[in-house]
């Protein structure tokens, strides 16, 4: 679960109605991703695959609609967790590293 009821009780009707507005758009890539979740892909290539197909998916239909590489996707969504991906050595090898 992603959250309790008690987080979400002062305006649970809202919450729920953007869920399912965004839902209608982003269901490929959420499928994408509860599928991993739930071992649909037993290989880790398989999981990987998906994951990144995901991000993609998520990418291209809510932040940036152009065309980009999947290194510029994944530059882009990462750079707002970067303090949590280890050293600036660490993530250029991530951003490097063939897909």
């Amino acid at each position: 679960m992603l959250f309790g009821f008690m987080q979400i009780r002062e305006n649970a009707e809202s919450i729920f109605n953007k869920w399912f507005d965004a839902y209608e758009e982003l269901s490929p890539a959420l499928g994408l991703y509860f599928a991993t979740r739930t071992g649909a892909y037993q290989l880790l290539d398989g999981k990987f695959l998906a994951l990144a197909q995901g991000l993609e998916v998520y990418h291209g239909r809510t932040l940036n609609r152009k065309r980009m590489s999947l290194r510029e996707r994944v530059e882009e969504l990462i750079e707002p967790f970067s303090r949590f991906l280890g050293t600036s050595e660490e993530q250029k090898d991530l951003k490097n590293r063939e897909l």
